[in-house]
């Protein structure tokens, strides 16, 4: 990091400061640096995250710039990022738009952002699987209707789109009527039950020890037998997201190219 900051010695630097152990590490290479940090002015959330953002501003001697943001501003820069990515995007990327923007027009000429800790041991992964496995009928709409057909960008982006949720992520809508099988755990399994009660025909299980019980008056199938039942029922999964991912790979090493998810 050390050897990094001090190859754009020559340059006007910013740094983007969360109050993170992400961006504070980085910060302590930057002295002098100009910082910028989120600030909601729409109510009082997470002033703690502000709090350490100005602590470590004035502990490192940084030049402290505020970020002031809304709804709005998210909204304002979803097209060109989500144009620039061609795919879904998280409202903090937006936000992190807004900071480039505001550093350039202060001059700065190379910004350094600390993130990934959060990712990689706050299961943020997670967080991402789970807006992506409603691509078909949520997510995809709303990117494609953000181009107009007469753009030429449309088709491709569309494409690409699907080209994802067919090959990555074969998820289907929820049918309403017919009968279901639910791969389940937790509260989002028993919130499935609740919610469509007579028409579990099935559960199925991970665990072959658990083969053959009953649950609420529904027999329990291991994951092994699921091809033998999918001709007449269709398959649910109601899970969180920390278990989305072994659900998603039970279902593709058993080649089963079709199910839904239940999000709760």
């Amino acid at each position: 990091m050390k050897n990094r900051s001090s190859s754009f010695k020559k340059k006007k630097k910013g740094i983007h400061i969360s109050g993170g152990m992400d961006s504070a590490i980085v910060a302590s290479y930057l002295p002098g640096a100009e910082a910028y940090t989120f600030r909601f002015l729409g109510g009082n959330f997470q002033g703690e995250e502000l709090a350490r953002a100005e602590y470590y501003t004035n502990y490192y001697g940084l030049n402290l710039h505020y970020v002031d943001i809304s709804w709005d501003t998210v909204v304002n820069h979803v097209e060109p990022v989500m144009r620039a990515k061609a795919a879904p995007v998280n409202s903090i990327e937006s936000q992190i738009l807004q900071v480039a923007l505001q550093a350039k027009a202060d001059g700065v000429e190379a910004v350094f952002v600390g993130e990934s800790s959060d990712l990689i041991f706050g299961g943020m992964d997670q967080f991402v699987y789970c807006q992506w496995v409603i691509l078909n009928d949520s997510i995809l709409p709303l990117l494609t209707g953000m181009l107009s057909d007469g753009d030429a960008e449309f088709d491709a982006v569309k494409n690409q789109l699907l080209s994802y949720s067919k090959e990555i992520l074969p998820i289907v809508k929820i049918p309403e009527e017919g009968n279901l099988i639910i791969y389940g755990a937790g509260n989002i399994k028993r919130a499935a039950i609740k919610k469509y009660g007579s028409r579990i025909k099935y559960f199925a299980d991970g665990n072959p020890l658990k083969a053959g019980r009953y649950l609420e008056g529904v027999k329990i199938i291991s994951s092994d037998e699921l091809d033998q039942y999918l001709k007449e029922n269709h398959l649910v999964i109601a899970v969180g997201a920390e278990k989305m991912p072994e659900a998603m790979k039970i279902f593709k090493d058993r080649r089963i190219n079709e199910y839904s998810v239940f999000a709760g």
